[in-house]
């Protein structure tokens, strides 16, 4: 009896140890894929904040400029207003080439600050468009079996059913958000044989 359970403790010991083997290799894939995709996040995130400074220097540039434009426009009017005060009657004809000459630079000034106008508004309205660059592998077991994704199930659930792993189910099906998968699709999932 007691060489009987002493062979059977031989035998389901390094079944139990390869099956936590197994086991501890999947979850380390999975820790791998998220430590990538938290690194692509990493890039991405500083690129928006690059793109963010640029953007409030840009504004902040334009708010000076738009500011220096105001104070220069109501500058020259107040010393228009005091020129054309100062003047005799019977110079009106030479007010009316200064009332010309102060339109044309009041024009002139309002299409510059409606120009840093349009400027700042396409800059507070520009969006960063970073698309994330995925590298499939063509390194994964061309055998396996064909699976219709249930509601609810996930890539990592599948792998570990099948015995495959997410990086090659991934690859052989392009995928490049692991938490895509749609109920009723069907994927392939390779498996070494």
């Amino acid at each position: 009896m007691n060489r009987f359970l002493f062979l059977c403790l031989a035998v389901c010991c390094p079944l139990f140890a390869s099956a936590q083997s197994t086991a501890f290799a999947r979850m380390a894939q999975d820790v791998q894929l998220l430590q990538e995709q938290v690194g692509q996040l990493s890039v991405q995130v500083e690129s928006l904040q690059r793109q963010q400074l640029q953007m409030i220097k840009n504004y902040e540039a334009l708010l000076k400029q738009q500011a220096a434009s105001t104070a220069s426009l109501n500058n020259f009017v107040a010393q228009t207003e005091t020129k054309l005060a100062a003047l005799p009657e019977r110079e009106a004809a030479a007010k009316r080439e200064i009332l010309a000459e102060v339109n044309k630079e009041i024009q002139a000034l309002a299409k510059q600050t409606q120009d840093g106008f349009k400027k700042l508004a396409q800059a507070m309205n520009a969006t960063p468009n970073i698309t994330p660059q995925v590298n499939f592998d063509e390194d994964y077991p061309t055998t396996g079996y064909t699976h219709e994704v249930k509601s609810g199930e996930t890539i990592s659930g599948i792998a570990k059913k099948y015995g495959s792993s997410i990086k090659d189910i991934m690859n052989a099906n392009r995928i490049a958000d692991a938490t895509g998968l749609k109920a009723g699709e069907t994927i392939f999932v390779p498996v070494k044989e």
